[in-house]
C-alpha cells in the first residue's frame, strides 16, 4: 500500500464512529454541537415498510438512535428502548437509524433484539453526516419542538434509566 493510501485508510477508519459501552454524560455528550439546536431533518422507509419523517413526528419528544447490527451495545439498548417505547407509547416516539453498510441483516437484527419502534436505514450515511453520531450506539432526545436537549453516547447497563431521566424532563 502506497504512503498515501495508507493515509487515506487510516483517517477512513478513524473517521468511523465508535462502538463503546456507556459511563455517564462525558464532554463529548455535553458539548455536542446539535445540544440546543434542530435536529437536521431526515425521512426514510421503515424496515417493514412505510414511511417516516422526523418532522412529522413535531409536538412530542422523539428519541433519535444510532445503531449498526455489529455494535454490541447495541443488541443491550434495543429492548431497553423497546421497554422505552412501550412505557411511553402514547408520548415519545423512538427512531432507530441503521448504520450498516448495507440493509441485509437489520430486519433479523430488529426481530431477535425486540425492536418494537421505527427503524430505518441509513443508506449512504447521510444521516450519520449531518448527527454527527460519535460512537454507536448514539441517542439523541429532541424536545417537541424538535430541538436537541441531550445525547448518550455508548450504552451500558443503567443508560436506559438515564435516558429515561432525561426524556422525563421533556414530557
Amino acid at each position: 500500500m502506497t504512503r498515501g493510501g495508507g493515509a487515506l485508510l487510516l483517517a477512513l477508519v478513524l473517521s468511523l464512529p465508535a462502538c463503546v459501552r456507556g459511563k455517564g454524560p462525558t464532554s463529548a455528550e455535553l458539548s455536542h454541537p446539535l445540544v440546543g439546536k434542530r435536529g437536521p431533518p431526515f425521512g426514510a422507509v421503515r424496515v417493514g415498510g412505510g414511511a417516516f419523517h422526523l418532522a412529522a413526528e413535531r409536538g412530542h419528544p422523539v428519541v433519535v438512535l444510532f445503531w449498526a447490527t455489529w455494535c454490541e451495545p447495541c443488541k443491550k439498548a434495543f429492548p431497553q428502548l423497546a421497554n422505552l417505547s412501550e412505557k411511553y407509547r402514547d408520548q415519545v416516539t423512538i427512531v432507530a437509524i441503521s448504520e450498516d453498510d448495507d440493509p441485509n441483516g437489520i430486519e433479523e437484527f430488529v426481530a431477535t433484539y425486540e425492536g418494537k419502534f421505527n427503524v430505518v436505514w441509513d443508506e449512504g450515511k447521510a444521516f450519520a453526516g449531518q448527527w454527527q453520531p460519535k460512537a454507536m450506539p448514539a441517542s439523541f432526545l429532541l424536545d417537541g419542538a424538535g430541538i436537541v436537549r441531550s445525547v448518550h453516547l455508548g450504552y451500558d447497563d443503567g443508560e436506559d434509566a438515564e435516558i429515561e431521566k432525561d426524556l422525563k424532563t421533556l414530557l
